[in-house]
């Protein structure tokens, strides 16, 4: 709505994710297959995340980002973004 109130939370831990040489491999591939390719990593991400209770904030782009404790609050935060983390390495 164009509009965000400040607040305070303790125990989050953050996770920004971006594609080495993004710009550079994209001028080199077709907008249709660079959107597609796009489009099923963050939808894998999306997934993930759900999985170990995080939450995505925002894409632009190759960059990526999610949270975990911003609402769902654990003692695991750090934890769930490590395994995420690993989970989309492999």
């Amino acid at each position: 709505k164009g509009f965000a109130k400040p607040e305070e939370v303790e125990n989050v831990a953050v996770m920004f994710t971006d594609f080495v040489d993004f710009t550079k491999i994209s001028e080199n591939i077709e907008p249709e297959f660079l959107f597609k390719e796009l489009n099923d990593i963050y939808t894998f991400f999306d997934e993930t995340i759900e999985k170990y209770n995080c939450e995505r904030i925002k894409t632009i782009g190759d960059a990526y980002l999610a949270v975990c404790g911003l609402h769902n609050k654990t003692n695991k935060n750090v934890l769930n973004l490590a395994n995420i983390a690993l989970h989309n390495k492999m």
